[in-house]
């Protein structure tokens, strides 16, 4: 252990080529292995956990760790300890070299934790101590996945606002399969579902419900029953499923969904009783599925949209009209006082630009008008959305600049222009250098990424929780 040590620190004390870098790696690790747990625990009556440093020998001391782990060396609460400062300071760098064991610890780190809430800050600090947070690993699914038990809505938004830009290469993440990227977009659309942000929810259930490939898993058709009842609140009628997604796929979704589907055609009808009746039937499958709260919240908003749709075709009109209408779909009420007070809350919450005029007191019957505005949100309302838009867009745009470069300067994509024989020379489509990003064929680019630049296969992948479609095929 002493010239391991020896040799972790004179790693880390100066620069050296990847090359070198990457051999000495090599050794440390090869030697490290065979060591024996138990003479990873002590050394001459030192704990070696005392004398590794997590931030600068973070290969020493993730293997000393899960050691002591393994063999309960250490209390369940010097565990925890220790663990959380190892996520919150090690260096990306080394951990790069042995993520088996970087996982092994993690899961570990998960298992005793006592309460969901106690992995969440370490997982959190973890992700964003990585050399590119935005590179999806085995971090995010198991910090999304921890935030909705300990529902830590608010802590998980530090990491589902960056959108993922990277997938490893099955070369890198020998144990990642396509099941456990879906699973993070998919719990990234529950956390979002529960802070009420139905537009990143809807991106969110979006990736899970269009990833690529033939054949639904369990997580695609969970998410997109929840996408059919998320778009219902963002836009108030039944949206398009994604173009990207295969036909296998969608046959699975519109066999295993019906009810969904059949819930979200009679939103769309604008019948409130046609809504209710087919709601009460659709209920119990909605209450197994865990999405009961999700399709009431769609049932109060029916209101809602039926509502600010009447600015389409009347300028005025009474209270009294839109009560006789019935829009009120839960049976809470819909009298002409309750629909003015819900009314006045959508005006306060800028839901419709309009207002509420009383007739006077002393008329026998007075009564109240719904007046609606003509002229268009704020203007400082507008701009703001607009700057944002704008941001999003320019930073959308430079993740695709850096992808692109990167793949078109990539061994692989080299090779499949090698194979459709347009590489014959040093030059790449286009009529530029291969190292000259700008002059390459966008269209090569994307049908080259069509057919797998991460290195995974489709066929990579186990049966495991998936439902494939040939029993579909005949409908």
């Amino acid at each position: 252990m002493d010239k391991i040590l020896d040799s972790l620190i004179s790693l880390s004390s100066k620069q050296v080529p990847n090359d070198v870098y990457d051999r000495q790696m090599g050794s440390i690790i090869q030697a490290l292995n065979k060591i024996s747990a138990n003479q990873m625990v002590s050394s001459g009556g030192v704990q070696l956990l005392d004398v590794f440093s997590p931030s600068e020998q973070s290969i020493g001391y993730l293997y000393i760790l899960l050691a002591n782990i393994r063999l309960r060396a250490i209390e369940p609460s010097e565990i925890w300890k220790r663990t959380s400062n190892f996520l919150e300071s090690y260096e990306p760098k080394q951990i790069g070299y042995v993520q088996e064991q970087f996982r092994a610890l993690v899961g570990e780190f998960i298992t005793e934790a006592a309460k969901p809430l106690l992995v969440v800050r370490p997982l959190k600090k973890a992700i964003l101590r990585s050399t590119k947070p935005t590179r999806y690993s085995f971090l995010h699914t198991c910090f999304a996945q921890k935030c909705l038990e300990a529902k830590c809505y608010r802590d998980a938004v530090a990491i589902l606002d960056m959108d993922l830009t990277e997938l490893p290469s099955k070369k890198e993440a020998k144990d990642i399969g396509y099941q456990d990227v879906v699973a993070y977009f998919l719990y990234g659309g529950m956390v979002y579902i529960g802070l009420k942000n139905w537009r990143r929810a809807m991106d969110y259930l979006t990736y899970a419900t269009a990833y690529p490939g033939n054949a639904c898993s369990a997580y695609q058709l969970e998410a997109y029953k929840k996408y059919l009842l998320v778009g219902l609140l963002l836009e108030g009628k039944p949206v398009n499923i994604p173009s990207a997604t295969s036909q296998n796929t969608l046959r699975s979704y519109r066999a295993l969904a019906k009810p969904y589907e059949v819930f979200t055609l009679a939103f769309k009808t604008g019948d409130a009783e046609a809504l209710r009746k087919q709601a009460a039937i659709c209920m119990p499958m909605f209450e197994e599925d865990g999405n009961a709260g999700l399709a009431t919240q769609c049932m109060e908003a029916f209101r809602r949209f039926q509502i600010a749709g009447l600015t389409h075709t009347y300028v005025t009109l009474s209270v009294k009209e839109i009560a006789r209408r019935n829009l009120e779909t839960l049976g809470r009420g819909g009298g002409q006082e309750e629909t003015e007070r819900y009314i006045l809350g959508m005006i306060e919450r800028d839901e419709i630009r309009a207002s509420l005029l009383h007739d006077s007191p002393s008329l026998p019957n007075p009564g109240c008008v719904l007046h609606f505005h003509s002229n268009p949100q704020s203007e400082k309302k507008n701009l703001r959305a607009l700057e944002e838009q704008i941001m999003r867009t320019v930073f959308i745009t430079n993740q695709a600049k850096e992808m692109e470069k990167k793949l078109g300067l990539s061994k692989e994509y080299i090779n499949y222009l090698n194979k459709l024989g347009k590489s014959g020379s040093s030059v790449a489509p286009g009529g530029g250098n291969i190292g000259d990003a700008d002059a390459m064929d966008t269209g090569d680019m994307f049908d080259y990424l069509t057919r797998g630049s991460t290195g995974y296969s489709f066929d990579d992948f186990g049966d495991e929780d998936i439902m494939h479609q040939d029993s579909f095929d005949d409908e």
